[in-house]
């Protein structure tokens, strides 16, 4: 919390309906003795749950900002203004040259609420100076100076910048793009402790620098769960199989993605044969996989073939390819995998699920998974791309038929022949349910 002359510069921010007098003598009497409309104390009200863990933070900051109209600057009311300041969503390493038109509307609306607190201020400049509105941003900055500590460590760079910009107006320009390449330096930094495994730092900057990493969406966390009924035959063997899935889909940091998958088969064709239940979990960054986890064992990443090309923003003609070596931490085994896609067509989002919304685009495939290359076949399949999730089909549902686009529904077919071994695969499945979900918080 800022000292009393930065509190009271926040009062006089949020409103100048009161008297500065008339503030000082309403701050003579103690929180736990003003009592509000409702009965309650405005010391009681702070400490609400409701107020303490809000979700909807800017509502309940507004909310303060009326008793500090009302009753005065108390420290506990400066307190729930300045946590909602701070909230992620108007936070400057959440403005982008995509979205800084619609965050310098949603910071002036916020200062309205809450007042020309220093993280709005910089947010404000930041956003303003991106859209070019350099003389806002400056003005701002010139706002922020003086509801900052005299101790900020970023004073004397804003007061240089200041100073720089009665004589080059487009000073504010190069602090914007500084504030950029930072902020683009610190997400590559913070994603690398998220991952649950040591990537070598050379491996590491391969990844950074390639087009699927620096081009990659950030994904929103969706929950898939089917229930389905296999018919498969194998060589001379053949089975029937209740199957159980659920699929976890989560955002890494900014650029990488986390997929666990559940499964729990229940035979059908054998009342003998025990129930079987498996898990395993892959971290992609950019493409490639950087670790595959399961109930058998682990492999990480330890080589990069190739990474050329990226899928985003998606055209027809984009290709990706990739190429990689995985080793398993219990066996020592080197997994050699390949995956190549290219968008053919932009295809209805509507043939996919009515429930989708933006683009959807159809993806010519081949991938190889081997250790050894005498076992290496390269199996040829379509998938879709989903541009709003920033996911492909096959991240939900396990690749079918050549024809196959949709997502399941109640009563979906889909049948999948390979080569095993030398040996033909052929599956039957049918879907009793199939169901994903957005997670709202996302």
């Amino acid at each position: 919390m800022y000292g009393n002359n930065i509190a009271l510069r926040m009062v006089l921010s949020i409103s100048l309906l009161i008297s500065v007098p008339q503030v000082l003598a309403q701050r003579q009497k103690p929180i736990s003795e003003v009592v509000l409309d409702s009965g309650i104390t405005l010391k009681d009200w702070v400490q609400l749950p409701t107020v303490r863990e809000s979700h909807d933070q800017l509502a309940t900051s507004a909310e303060a900002a009326r008793y500090v109209r009302r009753y005065g600057p108390y420290r506990e009311l400066l307190g729930v203004v300045e946590k909602a300041s701070r909230i992620t969503s108007l936070n400057a390493d959440s403005i982008t040259r995509e979205n800084a038109q619609s965050k310098v509307l949603e910071l002036r609306s916020a200062r309205a609420l809450l007042g020309d607190w220093p993280d709005l201020l910089m947010a404000s400049a930041i956003a303003e100076g991106m859209i070019g509105d350099r003389n806002t941003a400056l003005t701002d900055l010139k706002i922020w100076l003086r509801t900052v500590p005299e101790n900020q460590r970023a004073r004397e760079q804003i007061v240089a910048l200041l100073n720089n910009a009665q004589k080059d107006p487009h000073a504010i320009d190069s602090f914007v793009a500084r504030h950029e390449e930072a902020d683009e330096e610190l997400k590559r930094a913070l994603v690398r402790p998220l991952l649950p495994v040591e990537i070598a730092p050379a491996l590491w900057e391969v990844v950074q620098q390639s087009d699927a990493y620096r081009h990659g969406r950030k994904v929103r966390k969706i929950v898939v769960s089917s229930v389905s009924r296999q018919n498969a035959s194998y060589a001379s063997s053949t089975s029937e199989d209740l199957i159980k899935t659920m699929t976890v889909i989560s955002p890494v940091g900014e650029r990488c993605t986390k997929i666990r998958k559940e499964l729990e088969i229940i035979p059908i064709s054998s009342s003998s044969k025990p129930k079987r239940t498996s898990w395993h979990e892959e971290y992609y960054c950019g493409g490639i996989i950087i670790l595959n986890k399961s109930s058998t064992g682990v492999s990480s990443l330890k080589q990069v073939t190739k990474l050329d090309g990226t899928l985003f923003p998606p055209a027809i003609g984009a290709r990706e390819e990739v190429e990689l070596d995985l080793k398993s931490d219990s066996t020592g085994d080197n997994w050699h995998i390949s995956r190549s896609c290219r968008i053919t067509e932009r295809i209805e989002i509507g043939m996919v699920d009515s429930k989708l919304t933006g683009n959807a685009w159809k993806l010519s495939c081949t991938r190889s998974s081997y250790i050894d290359k005498k076992d290496n076949k390269v199996e040829p399949y379509q998938d879709v791309l989903l541009e709003d999730l920033g996911l492909r089909r096959s991240d939900l549902v396990p690749p079918g038929g050549p024809d196959e686009i949709t997502l399941p529904s109640p009563g979906y077919r889909s049948i999948r022949t390979t080569s095993i071994g030398g040996d033909e695969y052929k599956s039957n499945i049918v879907y009793d349910s199939f169901t994903w979900t957005v997670d709202p918080a996302e």
